[in-house]
């Protein structure tokens, strides 16, 4: 019997821990009032990116840091630009980890450092070994909504230090999924 109330007491906390299906900063943890504190004290907003068709919010720096874009590239990503210090791009994904970890390991001279790494992220700098130049850093985050899966990082060819890499890690963990625009 206490076996059976063990099992059943740890499938409740997966479920608690995995059923929501999205990462959000605000996780209901905080109250509104309090979230909307945060914002103001650090200068940021929650944009809804429904007008791009996609059904995601993400909590971005204000007009206050720089002149704001979010525009689709050629090549379908949507980025988000505010200033020279803030680019990230968002894009739907079947990507993991793993595979991007391979593709950093794969860069050519640039040796990767890693600063935070998980199941779900990676932030890390990237440099020459010896070369005496300031490090590259970068990140990458995998965003699941209940809708889609989201791959955000750096804008790639742009060059972001520690802090500004930060900035924009954070920005990824506070997605939040929307429902999606009705068909007409």
């Amino acid at each position: 019997m206490k076996r059976i109330s063990n099992w059943l007491l740890a499938l409740l906390c997966a479920v608690a821990l995995f059923g929501c299906g999205e990462t959000n900063v605000n996780d209901g943890m905080v109250s509104e009032e309090d979230h909307i504190k945060y914002l103001k004290k650090n200068k940021l907003h929650v944009a809804s990116l429904l007008d791009k068709d996609l059904p995601i919010s993400i909590e971005i720096p204000d007009s206050t840091n720089g002149t704001m874009s979010i525009e689709y590239s050629d090549l379908g990503a949507l980025e988000i630009r505010i200033g020279e210090y803030f680019g990230l791009q968002i894009v739907e994904a079947d990507y993991n980890i793993s595979m991007k970890m391979e593709d950093i390991a794969n860069g050519g001279i640039m040796v990767p450092t890693y600063i935070v790494q998980d199941s779900v992220s990676l932030l890390y700098s990237m440099e020459i070994e010896g070369s005496g130049l300031d490090p590259r850093h970068h990140f990458y985050f995998l965003i699941k909504t209940a809708n889609s899966v989201y791959e955000v990082q750096d804008i790639p060819g742009l060059d972001f230090n520690e802090g500004q890499a930060k900035k924009m890690f954070e920005a990824a963990k506070s997605i939040k999924g929307l429902p999606k625009k009705d068909s007409v």
